[in-house]
């Protein structure tokens, strides 16, 4: 495994200078949050081969389950951004709240999609049956048949361009036993899972163990944070979330991608500098075996006589 960090909710800082706070404190790479702000695509690229950094994930900020075109149009803009950063993921995610019940659109769709290597054909035949009344099962309406639509369209578009669409486990997905569903009704493999620890355990209720059960190899990428509570954000190990227990279930899948670490600093005035947040994550990741880590993790204090996980002369005096 990896180590990476959002620059969600991360103002004022450009990407070098996220390059440059990556080499400092050893993650092996960025994830980046509406790729707008990056600018000149070929110099962000040499800067990262300079770095020897890599994107590990790029987020889609539009709702998928909204106005389909509007986030096909940003998609094609994470899509191209990808594909000049050498960036394998694209995260899409939604918040709309669908019905209560995880719901197989078509039965016929499913099994046409199993006969199949997920190419474009299976998704043509969902965008056509979804109109047709005689297939067993529910017809999704409102925003799931909105995300559904989406996903039809972009899949495709993601097959071309060689990158896989990650699904974040948030909102209705929360409910990985839904996800599970809807990646099997698509059948590709540029569309998989991003693990929210937070939203699968706080939101769904879920264990990790039940979690891994239902996505397995879908997982591609994870966004931990810890709390104590929903509404009690934590530094990660210092929070209730079952850390060792996640850790175990990825090792069961064999997971080698990218642990990225989220934190909002408005979340805790006392922990708004990521000269705290960031060096402490590394650390704390750094008792788990197989992580690839930066060779020093631990900074040196200005006369040289010790050493730290995050800068202390510049916050202790």
């Amino acid at each position: 495994m990896n180590l990476s960090f959002s620059t969600n909710r991360w103002a004022g800082y450009s990407f070098a200078d996220f390059l440059r706070i990556a080499k400092t404190y050893g993650f092996q790479g960025i994830e980046l949050h509406n790729v707008a702000t990056v600018g000149d695509l070929s110099a962000a690229r040499r800067a990262l081969i300079a770095s020897d950094l890599r994107v590990s994930c790029i987020d889609m900020v539009a709702d998928i389950a909204g106005d389909t075109q509007s986030a096909l149009a940003e998609l094609r803009q994470c899509l191209d951004a990808a594909a000049a950063l050498r960036c394998p993921y694209v995260r899409v995610r939604t918040h709309a709240e669908f019905s209560s019940a995880a719901e197989k659109p078509h039965a016929e769709f499913a099994e046409s999609a199993e006969c199949s290597s997920g190419a474009k054909e299976s998704h043509a035949e969902f965008a056509e049956s979804a109109e047709d009344k005689s297939f067993a099962g529910p017809t999704p309406s409102g925003p799931e048949s909105s995300l559904r639509a989406f996903l039809a369209a972009a899949v495709p578009e993601a097959e071309d361009s060689g990158a896989t669409l990650l699904i974040e486990t948030a909102g209705p997905y929360a409910d990985t036993a839904r996800l599970r569903d809807l990646l099997g009704d698509f059948i590709s493999d540029s569309l998989a899972a991003l693990w929210d620890l937070h939203h699968t355990y706080r939101d769904g209720g879920e264990t990790p163990e039940a979690t891994i059960t239902n996505l397995g190899a879908y997982v591609r990428h994870v966004h931990m944070r810890d709390s104590e509570s929903p509404d009690s954000p934590a530094l990660v190990g210092e929070g209730s979330l079952p850390i060792p227990e996640i850790m175990n279930a990825l090792r069961s899948v064999n997971f080698d991608g990218f642990v990225s670490v989220e934190w909002d600093p408005a979340w805790n005035a006392d922990l708004a500098d990521l000269d705290i947040v960031f060096p402490h994550f590394i650390a704390y990741m750094s008792r788990y075996e197989g992580l690839a880590r930066a060779r020093t993790t631990l900074l040196d204090n200005h006369d040289r006589t010790g050493k730290y996980v995050w800068k202390k002369e510049e916050l202790i005096e």
